[in-house]
């Protein structure tokens, strides 16, 4: 009997061992279940825009398609979290407003929904790219509650690594012919408890006067020694381009293709024969004067017209506005007579940029 309980007693000791002891007891736990418009609103850590043309400069810099009706795709990004975890997040949105001069004065752009993207392909790199390059600038980064600081690099990528916080993005556009300036970009984040956060930054479009022309060659056709040929333009874009001159030729047509106004530029060289300059021989001067004078308008007998020696670049008074076309009248008065046959030169069109009124 006593062997017996000893091997009881054996089983029970080895039953008591195998129990983990424990240092401290049980501890209790709670949890606060939110009603609507409890809890903290959500945190958008930094936010930024890419394309980022210009990387010489904080912030995003966007330049213009500079294509008749083209668009510009530009990327919404965005961090977000929430006090009571990311998945309490509900929607983040973006509002595009644009520049708070002319011509638009500050109107609002559109509006879009960011999506959450994949955190280790798309969004960590993202991120990590835009900060190197200074994309994120200082206005795009948020103050951290706890330190009364923005928030840092160490402290975003450390909740991306701990997936406690998304990286959010939306692809939206910028038309050819948005006017340039700084665009007021809006973040808003709101959560199931209806709280929101608004971050605000601006991103650059960037000034660029464009104007295109619709013709590959341009001809005066024939003309007599002391007489001033007017070879009339259109507005007809001719496409594929052609060759312009005098009806029934096509009709000389510019177009602004940039995001500002802008003023064209005339330059015409003299003329040589036979060959194109600087090959053959020049009409050249009698003297001080040039024997051929050239002018040029934009637009009707309204308008007006510039009077411009060769080799001489001018820039016509009236205003090419976004996206517009008109048409393009130039003349050629030769004063004196030199060998008859095929004179040849070179015509330059350029453009100088009309700011927009603050």
């Amino acid at each position: 009997m006593k062997k017996i309980l000893a091997i009881v007693l054996a089983l029970v000791t080895l039953l008591v061992a195998a129990v983990p002891a424990l240092a401290d007891g049980p501890v209790t736990t709670d949890v606060t279940v939110l009603a609507q418009g409890g809890g903290g609103a959500p945190i958008i850590k930094c936010k930024w825009e890419t394309p980022d043309d210009d990387l010489t400069k904080d912030g995003t810099q966007v330049d213009p398609p500079l294509v008749w009706e083209a668009y510009k795709p530009v990327k919404y990004w965005a961090i977000v979290t929430d006090p009571e975890g990311k998945d309490n997040v509900a929607a983040v949105y973006v509002d595009v407003f644009h520049p708070a001069g002319e011509p638009e004065h500050g109107s609002f752009k559109y509006q879009l929904q960011l999506g959450i993207v994949d955190k280790e392909t798309v969004g960590k790199p993202a991120f990590i790219e835009a900060w190197n390059n200074g994309t994120i600038s200082a206005e795009c980064i948020a103050i951290n509650p706890a330190t009364g600081q923005p928030f840092t690099y160490d402290e975003i990528i450390s909740q991306l690594n701990q997936c406690t916080a998304d990286v959010y993005m939306v692809e939206g556009d910028l038309y050819y012919e948005q006017p340039a300036g700084m665009y007021r970009v809006e973040i808003k984040a709101v959560d199931k408890q209806t709280n929101a956060t608004i971050l605000t930054n601006h991103m650059e479009y960037v000034c660029v006067a464009a104007v295109e022309i619709d013709f590959t060659s341009y001809s005066f056709g024939s003309v007599s020694v002391c007489d001033n040929k007017v070879v009339d333009g259109d507005v007809v874009w001719a496409n594929p381009k052609a060759p312009a001159g005098p009806a029934p030729m096509n009709g000389a047509t510019v177009r602004n293709i940039g995001n500002c106004r802008l003023q064209v530029t005339v330059k015409e060289s003299d003329l040589y024969n036979p060959g194109p300059p600087p090959t053959g021989t020049p009409l050249g001067k009698t003297g001080t004067a040039w024997n051929v004078q050239y002018d040029a308008r934009l637009g009707d007998a309204t308008h007006t017209n510039v009077f411009f020696d060769p080799d001489q670049q001018v820039t016509l008074p009236d205003i090419l506005d976004l996206s517009t076309k008109q048409k393009l009248d130039l003349s050629i008065h030769i004063k004196k007579f030199g060998t008859t046959g095929t004179w040849r030169g070179t015509l330059t069109i350029g453009q100088v940029c009309v700011p927009f009124s603050p």
